[in-house]
C-alpha cells in the first residue's frame, strides 16, 4: 500500500505543467468609451469565466450592472446582458431616472454578476467592478 501511495504521490509530483489544470482568465470589466457623458452611450470590454459568458439571460449568465451617484446618491440603475454591454447601445441615464431630471456630473460604477438559487434564493455572485466619472 505505501508503494502504491509514493508512486501516486511521484507521479503528481513528475507531472508535466500541460497535464496541470490551469486556471481560467481573470474576470474584468473594462470602460472602452473616452467621454462618457448623461445620454451618452457607453461600450465596455469584459472578461467572465466562459460558462457565464452569454448574450442572454437564463439563470446562468453574468450581467451587468451600472449604478450612477451624485453626493452618495443613487441616481441612475440599470443592468443587462454582457451583448447589450459590449454592443455600444448602452445609454447611461436611460430612459428615465433622477440623473435625467437633475443632470450634472455623476460617479459611476459598473460590476459583472450573476444571480442565482443557492443554498437560499437571490444568491449574487460577483465577478469583476469597474469606476469611473461623467459628464452631466
Amino acid at each position: 500500500m505505501r508503494r502504491i501511495a509514493a508512486a501516486l504521490l511521484l507521479s503528481f509530483a513528475f507531472a508535466s505543467p500541460a497535464a496541470a489544470v490551469q486556471p481560467g482568465p481573470a474576470s474584468s470589466i473594462t470602460l472602452l468609451t473616452a467621454d462618457p457623458h448623461l445620454r451618452g452611450t457607453v461600450v465596455f470590454e469584459i472578461v467572465v469565466p466562459a460558462k457565464y459568458d452569454c448574450d442572454r439571460y437564463n439563470g446562468r449568465c453574468a450581467r451587468v450592472l451600472v449604478q450612477c451617484y451624485q453626493t452618495g446618491e443613487l441616481v441612475y440603475g440599470e443592468g443587462g446582458d454582457l451583448d447589450y454591454a459590449r454592443s455600444g447601445s448602452w445609454l447611461l441615464g436611460g430612459g428615465g431616472s433622477l440623473w435625467l431630471d437633475r443632470g450634472g456630473p455623476a460617479h459611476c460604477e459598473a460590476d459583472t454578476l450573476r444571480y442565482y438559487n443557492g443554498p437560499t434564493t437571490g444568491q449574487v455572485e460577483y465577478f469583476a467592478h469597474t469606476e469611473f466619472d461623467a459628464g452631466g
